[in-house]
């Protein structure tokens, strides 16, 4: 059975399909002096953007080939995520020219979308995941020298150890059944003789380019990844490549990358997967081929990447926290970056509790409300740090709501707050006003503000419980949000 989570996945996976990514593709060009070094990106449909899944295409594919052979971009476009494609060339390890232009890349991204740098995942078909697994190697190897350093990696049936590849190659030619298969075959090796020398010469320079090799007595460049998120997608139909290439599971990519995670596990990684494919890999023009990006299964391959990314499904999370919700009130929850308050950059749950006849402008609840801010880390703050917040917040708020309003009546938020008489189980206690234009009678409103900074020193996490209204401070009204107030409690 599927849970909701997987539904609503699945639903958006359906409700896009990849022709309407057509024409939302942005081709960014990252190099003014070269319009052929350019990345594609999808931004998410929300406009907000929680991660970003950067794809690497096969051995000398561009970046436009990537789209039309799988639905990775689709699911991510409905769950909040930034796709980025972009192509490694005729190159199959990451040498210092790759790992420079990734890097480029990855800065550009987070400039030009202004994206987290801890939200970045990685993976490739092909060999483009071999590069996917090396760069990753590196930034934990290396990490001064790279902007970003992805939080989890995986690899599209790659070959993920390069000196094994090549003596594939040798096979291959020597068996010369398939014309397909004999003619890469001869055009890799000799690419690679190019670039790096003969393999069996040159072995420092193929372990550098490698992310595995398994003859290595010891550790090799897979150490690097031993916490990280990894993962390894095959289509093991050893039937296919007997009968179709003649081929044995001595050469097939899946060999060498279930050893890879095997030794992964070994060193500690319980993040460390084997995926065999629950589907028979299928191209674009309906060619049955394990060597596919297909064999990845979407939705599954999405709700990963979010864990990994630590991006809450409301529908799913539970909060740690006790927030008093009393009858006949009305509740809501949202997740940083806030829609309307892009620039609040902090991370976390807002969890709102309205009164029941809040929107109603005849009733004393009317405006009043409560919500509580759950973020990660800890976070200092003072008048300042609040006033901004707030500011951001119902700018951003009354922008949302105003789009029939005439701009003549639209004036800009002014935010006062100060410190007051710390109530119990506070670290601080601010008081305060906002003042801006009511979008639901067009004229102006001051908010009484109440902000209770709370002690959670059990968690790593800030919790901040704000309380409005209209009302002064004196009305009773402020006593039924104490209540709600009182009760927070950190756990459950």
């Amino acid at each position: 059975m599927l849970n909701k989570y997987q539904f609503i996945l699945i639903l958006a996976f359906i409700i896009f399909p990849i022709l309407t990514f057509a024409q939302q593709f942005e081709k960014v060009v990252f190099d003014k002096n070269d319009s052929s070094n350019y990345y594609l990106a999808i931004k998410p449909k929300s406009g907000v953007i929680k991660g970003v899944l950067v794809l690497f295409p096969g051995f000398g594919a561009d970046a436009e080939s990537i789209f039309p052979e799988t639905k990775l971009q689709n699911v991510a476009y409905a769950n909040d995520i930034l796709t980025i494609g972009f192509n490694n060339g005729r190159k199959i390890g990451v040498d210092d020219t790759v790992s420079n232009k990734i890097n480029l890349v990855l800065k550009h991204v987070t400039d030009q979308f202004h994206v987290d740098t801890s939200k970045f995942v990685i993976g490739g078909f092909s060999s483009g995941g071999t590069i996917a697994l090396r760069f990753t190697e590196f930034t934990r190897e290396k990490p001064e020298k790279f902007y970003v350093k992805p939080k989890a990696v995986f690899a599209i049936d790659s070959p993920v150890d390069i000196f094994s590849m090549m003596e594939d190659d040798e096979r291959e030619i020597s068996k010369n059944f398939s014309d397909i298969g004999v003619n890469e075959a001869k055009y890799i090796t000799s690419l690679m003789n190019n670039y790096y020398g003969k393999f069996r010469e040159n072995k420092d320079v193929y372990n550098y380019l490698s992310p595995f090799y398994k003859d290595n007595k010891g550790q090799g460049n897979e150490k690097y990844l031993t916490k990280v998120p990894t993962r390894v997608y095959h289509d093991v139909d050893i039937e296919w490549q007997l009968k179709n290439r003649r081929r044995s599971i001595y050469d097939m990519n899946c060999l060498n990358s279930s050893e890879m995670i095997n030794r992964l596990l070994l060193m500690g990684n319980a993040e460390a997967e084997f995926i065999n494919s629950k589907n028979p890999g299928v191209r674009s023009d309906g060619t049955r081929h394990p060597h596919s990006w297909s064999i990845v299964d979407e939705v599954d391959c999405i709700q990963w990447i979010k864990e990994k990314l630590n991006i809450i499904n409301l529908k799913t999370w539970k909060s740690p926290y006790h927030f008093p919700s009393p009858k006949e009130w009305n509740s809501e929850r949202f997740t940083f970056p806030i829609s309307f308050a892009p620039n609040i950059s902090y991370k976390g749950v807002e969890d709102l509790r309205f009164l029941p006849h809040w929107s109603d402008k005849d009733h004393e609840d009317y405006w009043t409300y409560c919500f509580l801010w759950w973020l990660d880390g800890k976070i200092s703050f003072n008048s300042q740090i609040l006033e901004r917040d707030l500011e951001n917040y119902y700018s951003g708020l009354v922008k949302r709501n105003s789009e029939n309003i005439n701009p003549n009546k639209i004036f800009p938020v002014k935010v006062s707050v100060k410190p007051s008489d710390r109530n119990i189980n506070d670290n601080e206690t601010y008081n305060g006003t906002i003042t801006m234009l009511d979008y639901k009678t067009q004229m102006p409103i001051t908010l009484n503000i109440k902000i209770h900074v709370k002690n959670c020193n059990k968690f790593n996490n800030s919790a901040l419980l704000f309380e409005l209204s209209p009302k002064p401070f004196n009305h009773n009204i402020w006593k039924k949000m104490k209540i709600v107030n009182e009760n927070f409690n950190c756990e459950k």
